[in-house]
Parts: C-alpha cells; sequence; structure tokens
C-alpha cells in the first residue's frame, strides 16, 4: 500500500515537472516505455535516467539513499 502511495506522489511531482499529466505518466510506466516521458529531457537528463532505469542494483541504492527517502516522506503530505 505505501508503494502504490510513493508511486501516486512520484506520478504527481513528474507530471508538473514534465509538463504531462499524471494519466500519460501513469500509462507510459504501465506499458513500461519511458520514451515519451525521456523525450521531455535534455539529452544529459535523459542519459542519467536511461542509466539508471538499465541499473536495477543502481536503482536500489537510490531508493535506500536517506534523502531520497527524506523527499518522499515529503512528498507523502
Amino acid at each position: 500500500m505505501a508503494n502504490e502511495k510513493q508511486m501516486e506522489n512520484i506520478i504527481k511531482m513528474l507530471s508538473g515537472k514534465l509538463n504531462k499529466s499524471s494519466e500519460e505518466i501513469r500509462e507510459s510506466v504501465n506499458r513500461g516505455n519511458p520514451d515519451s516521458l525521456l523525450n521531455s529531457l535534455n539529452p544529459q537528463q535523459r542519459a542519467q535516467v536511461n542509466n539508471l532505469l538499465s541499473n536495477p542494483e543502481l536503482t536500489k541504492k537510490l531508493m535506500e539513499d536517506k534523502s531520497v527517502q527524506d523527499l518522499i516522506k515529503r512528498l507523502e503530505l
């Protein structure tokens, strides 16, 4: 349940940052095709996201980072 709430908060945050609707982001995530979202980023940001998405160990390490956990907590208003 907490993971669903975290995902919803992340989707809302991305919606504002990428100027995409929450539904567009959710559909992209559900399809496993982030290309439409990545096209909104500059090349450096796109490369960073691709690196993160292609490396489960790095993703896990990032999610265990205290500052990331604090950010997620702040998003859960």
